[in-house]
């Protein structure tokens, strides 16, 4: 199942990164990707935790209706700014942190990339750091989240007949 916005672009990976944060959003990403002269945030989507700013973080205080909250960075069928020469075919996804995520983050990190794999079909899933080795950028062990994700979807059909539903 393919729409008009996914043929713009051929996707073929979904690359998970880190903030290498403890604490943002997409407004402070955009501002730091601005600040080194991009257009625009790097990557299409950023995954939140509680904490939205610096001041948040220092003083413990959580917005909880934040955790796990997806926020659309850069447009899909505009090429990422998130994995040198990977960025023409894939889909850049942060999650807002280093190395400790929420289980609502991760939550929401299935559920997207369940989204984008009935949009575009199969989909590669990477972290950064396969293609930077001096990176250990999302900081989680891809392959136990492919494997994991793996055993919650059955099949591409399956989640395409779900997503008929919305």
């Amino acid at each position: 199942m393919q729409n008009k916005m996914s043929r713009m672009r051929k996707i073929n990976e979904i690359i998970i990164h880190c903030s290498d944060s403890n604490y943002g959003n997409k407004a402070l990403i955009n501002k730091w990707h601005l600040e080194r002269g991009w257009d625009c945030i790097g990557y299409h989507y950023v995954i939140n935790n509680c904490y939205k700013t610096y001041n948040d973080y220092m003083k413990k205080s959580p917005d909880i209706k934040n955790d796990g909250n997806i926020e659309i960075g850069r447009p899909e069928h505009i090429k990422g700014a998130h994995c040198m020469s990977h960025n023409a075919k894939s889909i850049g996804i942060c999650l807002i942190g280093t190395r400790n995520f929420t289980g609502n983050q991760i939550t929401s990190l299935y559920e997207l990339m369940k989204r984008l794999i009935c949009k575009y079909g199969k989909l590669e899933i990477s972290g950064h750091y396969k293609y930077n080795n001096s990176k250990t950028c999302p900081n989680i062990d891809i392959e136990i989240l492919r494997i994991k994700f793996a055993d919650d979807v059955p099949s591409i059909e399956s989640l395409e007949e779900f997503y008929k539903k919305f």
